[in-house]
């Protein structure tokens, strides 16, 4: 089931991601980050970046697509923690169709 919020602002709905993980020092952590979806003009500037300029590239679209009351928290999770936001970006990308797609029928 999933719970969509809305941004007061304008119309941009978001879905929560929710990471469940032991981290390296053996503690549970449970990070939930808002997203709104990627859109085609996210994707492009994705793919038209060159692998030495990826991580802060997918940096710059994630904070553009977090809920403003999570853009902190992702910004200090970039900082700090860049595999757990990579998890997130790599979820987000899932969620949109990325892997979804197998050969054969």
């Amino acid at each position: 089931m999933s719970s969509t919020t809305e941004a007061k602002k304008d119309d941009t709905k978001y879905q929560p991601f929710t990471a469940d993980f032991e981290d390296f020092y053996g503690n549970e952590r449970n990070e939930v980050l808002r997203l709104s979806e990627p859109k085609r003009k996210d994707m492009s500037l994705m793919a038209r970046t060159g692998k030495d300029k990826q991580f802060d590239v997918l940096c710059k679209v994630m904070l553009g697509l977090v809920h403003p009351e999570d853009k902190e928290k992702l910004n200090k999770m970039i900082k700090d923690e860049p595999v757990l936001a990579m998890s997130f970006a790599g979820a987000l990308m899932k969620a949109c169709g990325s892997e979804g797609v197998t050969r054969g029928n």
